[in-house]
């Protein structure tokens, strides 16, 4: 567990999201977290699954990402928004932002279960389990990055 702490935190110290950077550079900073994220996965789940776990894993994989690209463009049309937001705004950002995190646990639950199926519950939960740990990760680190509301109603 120390190890993937460890890797986990030089890979969120490597990209946070701000207003300046482009869609590119997310994307791009999204696939070297995706790569590193599945030699974390190889090396706590690796030796138990097979190539079939990784086609599915990679499936999700795609999809998670179309979501990172969602979070994207709520954060940056936030931080846009952000000194100029009226309570409609604000409201509006906050249902997209739900709404995501709803759509992050249906995918998860999705391929849980696909996982159960295809390689037992043991390997669907650890799945769970990593795939929850880098979620909360990511998580604090884009709330740690962000403008809240508080210091919103400061200025």
């Amino acid at each position: 567990m120390k190890t993937l702490f460890i890797a986990l935190t030089f890979m969120l110290m490597s990209f946070q999201t701000n207003a300046q950077m482009t869609i590119e550079d997310y994307q791009m900073e999204q696939e070297i977290y995706k790569m590193e994220k599945r030699e974390i996965f190889e090396e706590f789940i690796g030796e138990v699954v097979n190539k079939d776990f990784w086609a599915t894993y990679n499936e999700y994989e795609a999809k998670r990402f179309d979501l990172e690209m969602r979070r994207f463009e709520i954060v940056k049309n936030y931080s846009q928004d952000y000194f100029n937001m009226s309570n409609e705004q604000a409201a509006s950002h906050l249902k997209l932002a739900e709404k995501l995190n709803i759509d992050f646990n249906r995918l998860m639950t999705q391929y849980s279960n696909k996982f159960i199926k295809s390689h037992g519950g043991k390997v669907a939960m650890q799945f769970y389990q990593l795939e929850l740990y880098f979620l909360a990760v990511s998580r604090t680190e884009l709330i740690e990055n962000i403008p809240t509301v508080a210091e919103m109603l400061k200025d």
